[in-house]
């Protein structure tokens, strides 16, 4: 079973680097694809890239929705796996999707996902346990998480919208009528720069505010600017919002994404 890795990147500089020798280090020969899309590098990260990926492909515009649906047109695997530059996969990342996905345990599967680990100490194994819960209740996922989904069925789902951010949970609502979203025992390990530089709990907190303005029809170039400022990667903006309100009309409509 090919699989191909698409990782969108923007400005990953020599960390990508470390991602893409990784996963080489990791896969069997000649039976894995990577694929990077840039969103308009300007620190070298498409030389280092290059380095072992098979496909570098500039986008132009950094746009992470975008960027993973070009990697997903030009895959030629069976397997499709959306990687973050900066996660890191467990050692035996391809064992354990095959397993999976050449198995009974398949049937009626949309995607699969890793279980997220953040490192140790009480408050990243909570941020981590929200996270994979969040799967289990929700049969949705985070993008962090190593989204892995069939090549037909993530074409039948539409694929990823063309959203700056938002693109994971999006996509997740789009494969929830075709199939349960399995999250695996092995781990993955986000680099989660957020919750370690602002706290597990604001972090989450965060999230869940996004996740509401976006539930409740705020549109994600909205969002990410109210996110990221005028750019990509820029420092948070402020954050003025009613989150009383919000949490009330979520809790009386039941409608959490």
């Amino acid at each position: 079973m090919r699989l191909s890795i698409v990782v969108p990147a923007w400005n990953e500089g020599r960390r990508i680097a470390g991602t893409l020798k990784r996963l080489r280090a990791t896969a069997r020969p000649d039976s894995v694809e990577i694929i990077v899309v840039d969103g308009g590098s300007k620190d070298g990260t498409l030389k280092f890239a290059r380095e072992s990926a098979d496909k570098v492909i500039p986008l132009g515009g950094a746009n992470r929705g975008a960027q993973l649906h070009k990697g997903a047109r030009e895959a030629s695997g069976e397997l499709l796996l959306f990687l973050h530059a900066d996660a890191q996969l467990p050692g035996d990342w391809q064992a354990a999707l095959e397993a999976f996905w050449n198995s009974e345990r398949s049937a009626g599967s949309a995607a699969t996902v890793f279980s997220v680990h953040y490192g140790a100490g009480f408050r990243l194994a909570f941020a981590a346990l929200a996270a994979n819960l969040r799967v289990s209740l929700r049969n949705s996922a985070y993008g962090e998480s190593g989204l892995c989904v069939p090549k037909s069925i993530y074409e039948g789902a539409g694929g990823f919208p063309d959203f700056p951010m938002m693109e994971d949970l999006a996509l997740c609502a789009r494969l929830r009528p075709l199939g349960r979203i399995v999250r695996l025992k092995e781990c993955i390990r986000p680099a989660a720069h957020d919750l370690r530089r602002t706290g597990p709990l604001r972090s989450i907190l965060r999230r869940f505010a996004y996740r509401m303005r976006f539930a409740f029809g705020e549109d994600p170039e909205s969002l990410f600017r109210r996110r990221y400022g005028d750019g990509p990667h820029s420092p948070p903006a402020p954050e003025p919002w009613d989150g009383e309100a919000l949490l009330k009309k979520a809790v009386r409509d039941r409608d959490f994404p």
